[in-house]
């Protein structure tokens, strides 16, 4: 299926697992309540596609491009979306334990009540998106994340966490006795 132009296709309680779709054309397609476990989906595009519930642990979506998608209570454990652009995305109550967003676009994203256990942001971009409830979010990799004007409303904590998180890796890098003062402080 890779290169394929699947768009309006419906994948609907499909089993996808190791599925290749690289490079895929998924506009509006719908994987509603999918297995696309280990799927590769790398470079693939979409627009308003639905992974709502779908399970996509483990899968692989490197410099993908899949706006105003919904991602809501999807699993996404251990995937991988560096480089990907996900922005208007839906991850409301999804899963993203683990998962890596490396320099991902999520501007505009509504992150609400996703569960953020060891999820890696790093240098990634939320920009304007919703964070209101989320999740094990004290285990996640904020380093060099973007979240000017992400809307904290019943998210203060996380972002409190988030600066502090930040603050505490450019303090620790200024100098080898900035580590020692960190080290000792600690």
């Amino acid at each position: 299926l890779s290169g394929a132009n699947l768009s309006d296709a419906r994948f609907v309680g499909a089993n996808l697992q190791d599925a290749k779709l690289c490079k895929a054309q998924l506009d509006r397609t719908e994987f509603l309540d999918a297995c696309l476990q280990r799927a590769d989906l790398s470079e693939a595009t979409g627009k308003q596609a639905g992974f709502a519930r779908a399970d996509l642990r483990e899968a692989v979506a490197v410099g993908a491009q899949f706006t105003a998608c919904s991602w809501s209570e999807a699993r996404l454990e251990k995937a991988i979306l560096g480089g990907a652009d996900l922005q208007n995305g839906r991850f409301r109550d999804a899963d993203l334990s683990f998962a890596e967003f490396v320099n991902t676009n999520l501007r505009h994203c509504d992150i609400t009540r996703a569960r953020l256990d060891g999820t890696n942001f790093s240098r990634a971009d939320l920009r304007g998106s919703t964070m209101s409830g989320a999740r094990d979010y004290r285990t996640a990799n904020w380093i060099g994340t973007n979240v000017l004007d992400v809307d904290f409303h019943g998210a203060y904590l996380v972002r409190r966490h988030l600066i502090d998180e930040n603050y505490l890796h450019e303090f620790r890098r200024q100098s080898n006795l900035h580590t020692l003062i960190y080290w000792v402080w600690w």
